[in-house]
């Protein structure tokens, strides 16, 4: 009899050992489900609902104040938010850019505190992928504004696999359908599908920008996670998740 290969009875998301903490309550607020081992995502302020990742904040940085009789138009995801008039001054201006933004429907608007010079929008579209944009027009000058992406989005842990009848097909893999209750692992050892060659012992990313977006990958962005155990491109790995970990625009809403 030859050795016993514990990769042929692993599938995505089963659990590896007794220890560990599973999270109940989670809701899946995805239209296409959530496949098990797949990196589960929350937000700040939000207790039952569980999606996948996204880049769901658009940072826009103007690179000069704004002048009188500038007239400023933010898109959020293809619809104008109500041109805003330069008034009284640029932190003025600033304000009402926020408040106009905010009243788009499914759409959230802050200021960054980080930036001294007040010149910067954080947008963000709560379980949706972000796209923004802006123009200025009027006045003796126009700022121009810059637009990166980034997620404002909690890692909770990974979808656990668990014995379910399920009309999904997400990768070849059954998971968990649109408003079903998820198991999340938030503490301990479970296996999931790695989209790119990963070795034991690194730490675990999102891909943020590939072709597998929202795939744990060998780069992205890192959560509170370690690979266990070796694999290749598409292989599967054993992951430690060490608990949450907020994404870079989490905490600003």
């Amino acid at each position: 009899m030859g050795a016993y290969d514990y990769m042929d009875n692993a599938v995505p998301g089963l659990k590896y050992g007794l220890g560990g903490r599973i999270e109940g309550g989670w809701v899946v607020a995805e239209a296409n489900g959530i496949g098990f081992g797949k990196p589960v995502f929350g937000y700040v302020g939000d207790e039952k609902k569980a999606y996948s990742f996204y880049n769901d904040v658009g940072k826009i940085v103007f690179d000069a104040d704004f002048v009188a009789n500038n007239v400023i138009t933010i898109t959020v995801n293809g619809e104008d938010a109500a041109d805003v008039t330069y008034d009284t001054s640029h932190d003025n201006t600033m304000d009402l850019l926020v408040a106009a933004v905010s009243a788009l429907t499914g759409v959230e608007c802050a200021l960054d505190p980080a930036d001294t010079d007040n010149r910067t929008l954080l947008i963000r579209v709560k379980g949706a992928t972000a796209a923004v944009a802006e123009a200025v027009t009027g006045g003796a000058g126009q700022a121009t504004g810059t637009v990166t992406y980034g997620s404002g989005q909690v890692f909770v842990g990974v979808a656990m696999f668990v014995q379910k009848a399920s009309s999904l097909d997400v990768s070849s893999n059954q998971g968990y359908e649109q408003y079903d209750m998820v198991n999340v692992v938030a503490d301990g050892e479970l296996w999931v599908r790695a989209k790119a060659v990963v070795e034991a012992n690194n730490e675990a990313y999102i891909d943020n920008s590939g072709a597998d977006i929202g795939e744990f990958s060998n780069a992205g962005v890192e959560v509170s996670a370690r690979y266990r155990s070796n694999a290749a491109d598409e292989g599967l790995a054993r992951l430690r998740v060490d608990g949450q970990k907020e994404m870079t625009y989490a905490s600003s809403f």
